[in-house]
């Protein structure tokens, strides 16, 4: 028929005032929370047909540039990304994705403590780490790597937390410039029952945090009564 196109987002001299109503009511929308996916949205055109049919049922008549348009138009069909069913499976689908990215985050996060732990606790190999993983969280893994790849974020925090309080008295050391043989001592005088754990290594799983608390509180006071001495000496 040669009518023309018509766009629903028009700005022009065609529906310029419908373009304008169209858009401020978009952005009202999005103000509440509603509507965002209509920015994504591709401008859409519609062809007007002489006769109705099953779906071009909207009439439209109007004069264009002098010339009368009229016929009839179907309402464009949204893609499928945007319809409600597809949305909640798309936005549930990301919040899947986010969710497996947190948790591979967190897992990096925890394998990087415990090597630095395994570092600072001063392990020969790996095989130590592996029994005490197996240990408390009664598994029967063969090797750190298959840990990493195979353990879940709470067996992996399971191991971190028997880990780090003993590699916090190697830190105890080197934060306040003492021999590690000293900060020993302390554990051995606040934990009487680990005398005859001379090293690192000895104390993983019976060291617990509570008792590294105690132990950095000790070396605190001590510091300051040093300080306070050296300032009246």
């Amino acid at each position: 028929m040669g009518y023309p196109y018509l766009s629903v987002s028009d700005n022009t001299s065609i529906e310029s005032t419908k373009g304008g109503l169209s858009a401020a009511q978009k952005r009202a929308a999005v103000q509440f929370g509603i509507g965002r996916i209509l920015y994504d949205i591709p401008e859409q055109w519609v062809p007007i047909v002489e006769n109705k049919t099953d779906t071009a049922t909207n009439y439209f008549a109007k004069e264009i540039n002098g010339t009368k348009h009229k016929g009839y138009w179907a309402n464009p069909e949204l893609p499928d990304w945007a319809t409600a069913k597809d949305a909640k499976k798309t936005k549930a689908q990301e919040e899947q994705n986010q969710l497996a990215a947190k948790q591979r985050q967190q897992k990096d996060d925890l394998v990087s403590k415990i090597e630095s732990f395994k570092n600072l606790i001063g392990f020969k190999d790996n095989s130590s780490p592996v029994k005490i993983f197996n240990k408390v969280n009664n598994r029967e893994f063969t090797s750190l790597n298959e840990i990493v790849k195979n353990a879940s974020l709470e067996e992996l925090t399971n191991l971190t937390n028997e880990l780090e309080p003993v590699a916090k008295l190697r830190n105890f050391s080197n934060t306040y410039n003492i021999e590690l043989e000293y900060v020993l001592s302390m554990v051995h005088l606040i934990r009487q029952d680990l005398s005859k754990k001379r090293t690192l290594t000895s104390l993983v799983t019976l060291f617990k945090d509570e008792d590294a608390i105690q132990v950095e509180q000790t070396l605190i006071a001590e510091k300051k009564n040093r300080d306070r001495e050296a300032q009246t000496a």
